[in-house]
């Protein structure tokens, strides 16, 4: 929201982010109902500074708001299983238009610190909380949006999720009723069970990425002045490990090479991982072929094989020598995916 809605840089939003989190939570004897009106007035007075009214409507038709698309995610009080997305761009079907303070405090409305927000429909109110539980990891909402907004046949070359902590072992030490509704609660917003699906579904198509550092900070107080600063340090260490480097490139290198997939198909994959296996029996389509490069389109089951590309884009690219024709031979047994990799390596360096 801070990044997409208010056009702040990513050192800007954090600094805003930890400081509505210090307003919020720094007296720890608030209430969640005096703590939800909290944070609507710091959201309120982060608007005005921003030069917005407090009841600015999420989507406004602007030729600036399509620059960039957000949709957050709650759920109605009434029915836990039902995804309600607020978004900051014109869909089909979108009949609840929040203004930016109630969708904030909707994706906020956990039951334990805030109180719901009851947000007008056609003539009648709906009492939304966070979708959190239900949501907590929207990677299948988002693929199935993208499809609806951009249409199916559009490539796609990088879906990424960002995780806030692998959970620890969930278990049921002890046999007392607030134990039972803390798990209950961890395996509701464990966002990992999705994204190991996810992964084992759709993870050869080198599409679907997920950073998230290996383990959260368990049980924490929210009012604890050392929240932010641990927060911060288990990030840091998290982004300076050289595998999490190399994953972070593998992104920033698939968002500039053209999809081996098609939104479509990505919608099946994502929705199937949700599904038991022998449920999901269709086929697949091929992406569209590169028609003005004359290049035939990667197969859908191409497997990526980045330390292969590594190698001829050092062969045939290395700085230095003579300006010549470089030529490398790529051998093998019929069938083991020369050609595959070859069109791989061109849709990956066609501006060069």
């Amino acid at each position: 929201m801070l990044l997409v809605v208010l056009r702040m840089g990513a050192e800007e939003a954090i600094e805003e982010f930890i400081n509505i989190w210090e307003a919020v939570f720094a007296d720890a004897t608030l209430d969640r109902v005096a703590r939800s009106a909290t944070l609507e007035a710091v959201i309120r007075d982060l608007l005005e500074r921003r030069g917005l009214e407090g009841t600015r409507k999420l989507f406004i038709e602007t030729p600036e708001d399509s620059i960039c698309k957000a949709f957050i995610c709650a759920v109605p009080e009434s029915n836990l299983r039902t995804c309600e997305k607020f978004r900051n761009y014109k869909s089909k079907g979108a009949y609840i238009k929040p203004t930016i303070v109630e969708a904030i405090r909707a994706t906020c409305a956990a039951p334990i610190l805030f109180t719901p927000v009851s947000i007008e429909s056609i003539g009648y109110q709906i009492s939304y909380v966070t979708g959190a539980y239900n949501f907590n990891n929207p990677a299948v909402e988002m693929a199935t949006e993208a499809c609806a907004y951009f249409g199916g046949n559009q490539p796609v070359s990088c879906l990424l999720s960002l995780g806030c902590g692998q959970r620890a072992t969930v278990r049921l030490t002890r046999k007392t009723e607030a134990a039972v509704v803390d798990v209950a609660n961890d395996i509701a917003s464990d966002c990992e069970l999705v994204d190991r699906e996810l992964a084992r579904r759709i993870g050869e198509f080198n599409v679907y990425h997920r950073l998230s550092v290996d383990r959260d900070l368990g049980p924490v107080d929210v009012s604890s002045l050392n929240l932010i600063g641990d927060i911060m340090s288990c990030t840091e260490a998290f982004l300076e490990c050289p595998a999490i480097v190399d994953k972070a490139d593998q992104c920033v290198e698939a968002c500039e090479r053209i999809g081996r997939v098609i939104l479509k198909d990505t919608c099946r994959l994502f929705i199937a991982s949700m599904l038991n296996p022998h449920q999901f029996t269709g086929g697949f389509s091929e992406p569209k072929s590169v028609a003005a490069h004359g290049l035939p389109a990667l197969s859908a089951f191409y497997v990526e094989r980045p330390d292969l590309i590594k190698t001829m884009e050092q062969c045939l690219f290395r700085p230095g020598g003579p300006p010549a024709q470089r030529r490398m031979v790529i051998s093998g047994l019929g069938g083991i995916g020369k050609t595959q990799i070859t069109i791989s390596f061109l849709l990956q360096f066609l501006s060069r």
